[in-house]
């Protein structure tokens, strides 16, 4: 038989007749000569010393300001002017006040819910949520 290295990887199989390929157990081993690319502990049940791939890369993406401004806060302050508008039908055209001024709530939601769904997910306000917050107060 061939002599094993100490630092050799093995796996420590209990076997007994009948015993499935499920029923085994195994120990891992922290690899003593680690290289960058390959994982530190080493597992014979699960195939041993494996190499990994890996590629880092950088994304950079600049978004131009002016457009970004405009696609995310020109629509609601337009509706927000619209709305402020409204104060200038005399008080006895209330009806037409009270539609035009649901009418602007209604776009603003909408066109937050739309930008909302052009973000990732995150647990933080961002500034056009800041933005909307204010066009719903006013």
């Amino acid at each position: 038989a061939a002599a094993r290295r100490p630092d050799a990887q093995h796996e420590v199989r209990h076997f007994r007749p009948g015993d499935s390929i499920f029923d085994k157990t195994c120990e891992c081993d922290t690899v003593a000569d680690y290289l960058v690319g390959y994982d530190r502990e080493s597992c014979g049940c699960q195939g041993g010393r494996v190499a990994s791939s890996r590629f880092t890369f950088t994304v950079r993406y600049h978004t131009p300001e002016l457009g970004a401004f405009v696609s995310a806060f020109l629509a609601p302050i337009f509706i927000m002017i619209v709305n402020l508008a409204s104060y200038i039908i005399p008080p006895s055209a209330i009806e037409t006040r009270f539609n035009l001024s649901n009418s602007g709530l209604v776009a603003l939601v909408l066109f937050h819910a739309g930008l909302k769904g052009q973000t990732p997910i995150a647990g933080v306000l961002t500034t056009a949520d800041y933005v909307m917050i204010g066009c719903y107060c006013v």
